[in-house]
């Protein structure tokens, strides 16, 4: 690809990419095709040769070289300062906030948490995610880093008003007023930093209640007010484990689910996390209240837990994949969940390319509210864009390309990056930070921590 400046200017063409096009739900590869961005959105897609008759002499002509180009992937369950620490959890089964053995955010110092998560961005963006939803303590520390890396980013501090010190080391549930009102303070702080931005601008706050279980029933229903108040999305891990299942059943005498609802959380601005191990009641009311379902299909085998995506798509709720932070690869992301749904799904072959693309595309741009402009390479939509490189080891031309992408391609043929018509990517290292620096000070962070 020719040489190119992360600024652009107001308008280019990329030429010579092969185009994955989406059509009521299915996508298919075009080749010898042109995207025409101005500013930050696609003004025009189609036929290069036509593109060239159109094209002002005067406007920057990128050639793709046959790059494959595919929507921005919308990863929609991030926690970025943990993205670091992926492989010290991975042999634990269980979330990792129920772990002594793995490092806990309320070890860090603001700062040092703000480093991981631009760390963790960079990756995020590396393995093609133009949008994140990104919840973690000390969120308004790392807000920052998030913006500096220049993907789109849906931020919320983990609120909550338990103790997770004591819960990771003694298992106990401990609440707090004094938690509570810090975490809802630091969530205020990122509602006052972006309360005025709007759809073309890429920090958006949601709020983010971290559980049933890590939330008193209080703290939920205030949650569900502000939300409402301030018509935000809402973030939640619902039945990661039966840590959650047996504190709410012995604390609330209901499941999780029937918290939720009791709280007026259910509906369709919840992006509920996980979703483990439901009856198909639960199952049913969560797809009837058009609740997202996030499947975080990497973390959850981990975990030795079973997928229930298939249940969820036969009751009709909308399912979208993301990594959370034991999974580096947004592709095999992509890859497992096509597979391990066979297992169980009796349709097997609905579970194919399309699907899986689908679950990191339009479907968590239906999840966020953004399916009218992401998760799609359509004239009108934001120029969100991932250029994959051509891999001659795995990919025969004209020969299943689609499959190829979702089953055999990885994150290194993942050569540019662009959000909002900008290259935040650029020849498989990113533009707006210095990888490596990150590396070193994430290395000396954790260096620090391993010896306490």
């Amino acid at each position: 690809m020719h040489d190119a400046s992360r600024t652009l200017g107001n308008e280019y063409w990329l030429v010579n990419v092969a185009a994955v096009i989406e059509h009521d739900g299915k996508f298919e590869v075009r080749h010898h095709t042109s995207i025409h961005v101005v500013g930050n959105a696609i003004a025009w897609i189609g036929d290069s040769e036509r593109s060239s008759l159109t094209s002002d002499a005067k406007v920057r002509v990128i050639d793709a070289h046959d790059a494959y180009a595919l929507p921005g992937f919308i990863n929609t369950h991030v926690h970025s300062a943990l993205l670091s620490n992926h492989g010290r959890g991975d042999d634990y089964a269980g979330a990792p906030i129920y772990q002594h053995r793995v490092a806990q955010g309320i070890m860090f110092s603001p700062d040092e948490i703000a480093v991981l998560a631009g760390f963790g961005a960079v990756q995020a963006a590396l393995m093609g995610s133009t949008t994140i939803v990104d919840n973690y303590e000390h969120e308004d520390a790392s807000a920052g880093y998030l913006e500096h890396v220049g993907i789109r980013c849906y931020v919320s501090e983990r609120v909550h008003d338990a103790d997770l010190a004591v819960l990771a080391y003694s298992g106990r549930y401990e609440y707090q007023h004094a938690i509570r009102e810090q975490t809802l303070s630091r969530q205020h702080n990122l509602e006052d930093r972006y309360a005025a931005n709007g759809d073309d601008d890429l920090m958006r706050v949601m709020i983010g209640p971290h559980g049933p279980d890590t939330c008193s029933r209080e703290l939920l229903a205030e949650c569900s007010r502000l939300a409402k108040a301030r018509q935000q999305l809402v973030a939640i891990h619902l039945s990661q484990g039966a840590h959650e299942r047996d504190q709410v059943s012995s604390r609330d005498g209901m499941d999780s689910v029937e918290l939720l609802d009791s709280c007026g959380l259910l509906g369709p601005w919840l992006l509920a996390g996980h979703c483990l191990s439901l009856p198909r009641s639960r199952i049913a009311r969560l797809a009837q209240a058009k609740t997202h379902v996030i499947q975080m299909v990497g973390a959850n085998l981990k975990s030795g837990c079973r997928l229930q995506s298939d249940e969820f798509a036969q009751a009709g709720a909308n399912v979208c994949v993301a990594t959370d932070n034991m999974m580096p690869d947004m592709l095999d992301c992509l890859r497992l969940y096509a597979l391990v749904n066979r297992l169980d799904s009796p349709h097997p072959d609905n579970y194919d390319a399309s699907r899986a693309l689908a679950s990191a595309t339009i479907n968590p741009a239906l999840a966020i509210g953004r399916s009218h402009d992401l998760g799609r390479l359509a004239k009108g939509y934001k120029a969100d864009i991932v250029l994959i490189e051509p891999n001659p080891v795995v990919s025969v031309p004209a020969s299943g390309e689609l499959q190829h992408i979702v089953y055999n391609y990885r994150r290194d043929d993942i050569r540019d990056v662009i959000v909002n018509g900008e290259f935040v990517v650029k020849d498989h290292a990113p533009v707006n930070a210095d990888l490596m620096q990150l590396r070193q000070e994430a290395l000396r962070i954790f260096a620090v921590h391993d010896h306490d």
